[in-house]
């Protein structure tokens, strides 16, 4: 299972980049999923609201499954930390080829960084690990970028050649 990140300050056009990433895999037929952080303080909206699941939640379960026959949804109001890697071994589990985490900048898979300003390269360039890529949204960055950095570096405004780079990086050849 390969496993990239998407990773930016907020706006840097970290789920743009995923989706057409997704939808470049899809046509090649891989299996993907995605797991994205979600920093902004607010709990998640209940999709199951006043349904079976959530009054199954509401009287103590911790998680609840809903299963039809094309598909299942897994809510969960845990309390309980978590961490990304038990996220994954679920996702080998339903043999998922590619997984795009948004997110998580400070793990330490490989990843593309998106910035808008020449200071935030400076600064995440220093401070995260893995960095395989960057895509930058102002050619100030980008030529900052591309003195001081060893690996991918091209526009966000322009993700063909970023795309291109990823499947020759990370996708079996004949792809």
């Amino acid at each position: 299972m390969i496993v990239f990140q998407i990773v930016g300050y907020s706006d840097a056009g970290k789920t743009t980049v995923t989706a057409e990433l997704l939808a470049a895999l899809a046509a090649k037929n891989y299996q993907t999923a995605t797991v994205k952080h979600h920093g902004h303080g607010k709990s998640l909206p209940d999709p199951d609201y006043n349904k079976d699941t959530w009054k199954h939640r509401q009287a103590g379960a911790e998680a609840s499954l809903a299963v039809t026959e094309t598909g299942y949804q897994l809510t969960a109001a845990n309390s309980r930390a978590f961490p990304l890697e038990k996220w994954l071994e679920i996702y080998k589990l339903l043999e998922i080829d590619v997984v795009l985490i948004e997110g998580f900048k400070y793990a330490d898979y490989p990843k593309v960084l998106l910035v808008r300003q020449t200071d935030d390269s400076k600064r995440l360039l220093t401070e995260l690990t893995n960095v395989r890529a960057v895509l930058y949204a102002s050619e100030e960055s980008g030529d900052s970028i591309k003195t001081n950095f060893n690996g991918y570096a091209g526009s966000s405004f322009n993700t063909a050649g970023f795309i291109n780079w990823f499947f020759q990086e990370y996708i079996a050849e004949g792809d």
